[in-house]
């Protein structure tokens, strides 16, 4: 039996239609949207760390906290992805790519001001 290849709504790659979910979503595309709320809440420690090693103040419990939340981020992509050597080039690209939302931000969380228009997201505060 062949296998049917479908492209990935998300990220446009070709794969075949058993790595897909119902929604069309590539395997590595279902993991990491699976993990956005804990990317997210990595690049704002990520930031909170930056800021604290810019002001000299001790930042040693929040790289721990740091670390351990890189681990369970790190289980939830292993527990979805078969492929460790995927899982781990996945995870690796992941957090790199949290780091440097957090450093292009210059460290802090943008709030807009009202009537501003949030950038990528279609909404307005």
């Amino acid at each position: 039996m062949t296998a049917i290849k479908v492209t990935c709504r998300r990220c446009g790659r070709e794969v075949n239609s058993a790595e897909c979910d119902s929604q069309l979503r590539c395997t590595l595309c279902v993991a990491l949207s699976l993990v956005s709320q804990l990317l997210s809440q990595y690049e704002k420690l990520w930031a909170k760390r930056n800021r604290y090693r810019r002001a000299g103040a001790p930042h040693k419990a929040l790289e721990e906290q740091i670390g351990r939340l890189a681990i369970r981020i790190s289980t939830r992509l292993h527990e979805r992805i078969a492929n460790r050597e995927l899982a781990a080039r996945t995870l690796n690209s992941a957090l790199e790519h949290a780091r440097q939302r957090a450093d292009t931000a210059g460290g802090k969380i943008v709030v807009p001001r009202s009537g501003q228009e949030i950038v990528g997201s279609g909404a307005r505060a």
